[in-house]
């Protein structure tokens, strides 16, 4: 289970302890990053998107382009994931990159070299 930690974070308090007495430090090393000035902030978006889940809004289409990035060494989120967007995107473009979760932050000249030959492909 690659997302186990999103349980964890929904617990209250707990996780804004844990940051700010030992997993900012922790994550900065192993993951070779910095958190920003505050890294608790993240804490918001998983709850806000794993709390009171709802079905969504609409089922229509995507009717416009989208690519989507897949890190094929993320350890937080399986490219398992891209499955089955051709059923609702009509113009999807999948592109697996050979690096991890922080891929974009970390190499942002490959990133941005990618994006701009996808457009140039449209």
């Amino acid at each position: 289970m690659r997302s186990w930690y999103i349980a964890a974070f929904l617990v209250p308090a707990l996780p804004e302890a844990a940051w700010r007495l030992f997993l900012t430090r922790r994550y900065e090393k192993t993951a070779r990053r910095g958190v920003g000035s505050d890294p608790i902030r993240g804490l918001a978006l998983y709850r806000s998107n794993f709390r009171g889940r709802r079905p969504p809004a609409s089922t229509g289409r995507v009717g416009i382009p989208v690519h989507v990035v897949v890190p094929l060494k993320d350890p937080f989120l399986s490219p398992a994931l891209v499955k089955g967007l051709e059923a609702w995107v009509d113009d999807v473009t999948i592109t697996r990159v050979d690096a991890g979760h922080w891929w974009p932050a970390a190499r942002p000249a490959d990133f941005a070299e990618l994006l701009r030959q996808s457009e140039q492909a449209q």
